[in-house]
C-alpha cells in the first residue's frame, strides 16, 4: 500500500482467488521475503513445474490464474482508515483489539455468488457499490482440470 500512496494513488486494486492449487497459498505467504527476485506466481509455477496461465480481470487492470474457480475483485481505499473491532480483519486474521485498517470496496464477484454471501464470508464491513460486476465463469475444461488434476481430493475446492 505504501508504494501506491507514494505514487499518489487513492486506491489499490486487489483480487482474491479461490479454488486453486495449494501452491498459490503457500507462495502468497512466502513471497514477501523474495519479491525483489521473483513474483509469487513465478514461484507457484516453479513448485508446480508448469507455466501458470493467466487471464485479465473483469473490472481491474490485473491478471488472475485462468483455472481459479472463484475470483473476487475490488480495491482498497487508501484515503483513510476505518476502525475494525474484535473480529476477523481483511487479512483473514483474528484481531483481538481494534485497529485502523484501509477499507475494501468490492468491484466484481463470480457468477452464482451473491454480494450477501461475500459480505457474510468476510467477517468485516465491506463497501459495495451499486454496479458490482461479474467475473467470467471457468470453462468446463478448466473446472475438470482443477477438480481432477490440481485438487482431486477436493481439499481446496469445497
Amino acid at each position: 500500500m505504501r508504494k501506491y500512496r507514494e505514487l499518489g494513488h487513492t486506491r489499490m486494486p486487489f483480487v482474491i482467488v479461490f479454488g486453486v492449487h495449494p501452491a498459490y497459498e503457500i507462495m502468497a505467504n512466502f513471497s514477501g521475503l523474495h519479491m525483489d527476485m521473483w513474483g509469487e506466481l513465478e514461484m507457484v509455477g516453479t513448485i508446480m513445474d508448469q507455466d501458470i496461465e493467466m487471464v485479465p480481470c473483469e473490472t481491474l487492470e490485473m491478471r488472475v490464474p485462468a483455472h481459479a474457480e472463484i475470483v473476487v475483485e475490488g480495491y482498497v481505499d487508501l484515503t483513510g482508515m476505518r476502525e475494525v473491532g474484535v473480529s476477523v480483519g481483511p487479512s483473514g486474521y483474528y484481531l483481538p483489539k481494534t485497529s485502523k485498517l484501509p477499507e475494501l470496496t468490492l468491484t466484481a464477484i463470480h457468477p452464482g455468488i451473491t454480494v450477501e454471501h461475500v459480505k457474510a464470508s468476510t467477517g468485516w464491513e465491506l463497501r459495495v457499490p451499486d454496479d458490482v460486476g461479474f467475473t467470467e465463469p471457468p470453462t468446463a475444461d478448466e473446472l475438470r482440470l482443477v477438480r481432477e488434476e490440481l485438487d482431486p481430493e477436493g481439499v481446496y475446492t469445497r
